[in-house]
């Protein structure tokens, strides 16, 4: 199985790498062969309750690319760490971490939406406020007024 012909851009799920060379003492549960570990999340999050997988990425390993679903409760894998060429990992959208959805998370997106609108607008400000300092007194806008404005220490 070479990584050639394997297309990595096309996962709906992402994998958190949080361990390298262990695998978790927690049963396993055979996830198949997969030529990039977007592919082994992708077979992870279509099964439901998996949120931690392992995956070998050495192409020197003879279990190069395959996959399995680590059924333990934690990413700390309170059954112990066993050395190992593989590498453990967290679905992005498993529920502990980010709502499980498979186009993104709306978790993430909406608040970089809202902090964008927000930069926006305060380089709109900005750029108004420079443009009222640097204009000359006849270009300002004036107040369309005959009477005076009366203040409380007048």
């Amino acid at each position: 199985m070479g990584q050639s012909w394997c297309n990595a851009e096309s996962g709906r799920y992402s994998g958190y790498l949080s361990q390298e060379n262990v695998e978790c003492r927690s049963d396993d549960v055979w996830l198949g062969y997969h030529c990039h570990v977007f592919y082994c999340a992708d077979a992870c999050g279509a099964r439901s309750g998996c949120e931690y997988f392992i995956y070998d990425n050495d192409p020197d390993s003879p279990k190069f690319q395959k996959c399995y679903w680590e059924k333990t409760n934690s990413v700390d894998c309170p059954q112990g760490w066993e050395s190992d060429s593989y590498d453990f990992y967290f679905l992005q959208d498993s529920g502990k971490y980010y709502s499980r959805n498979k186009y993104g998370s709306i978790d993430i997106i909406i608040p970089v939406v809202i902090a964008a609108v927000l930069l926006v607008a305060a380089v709109l400000c900005l750029v108004r406020k420079r443009r009222i300092a640097a204009a000359t007194p006849d270009e300002v806008p004036q107040l369309d007024t005959e009477e005076p404005i009366e203040t409380e220490a007048s």
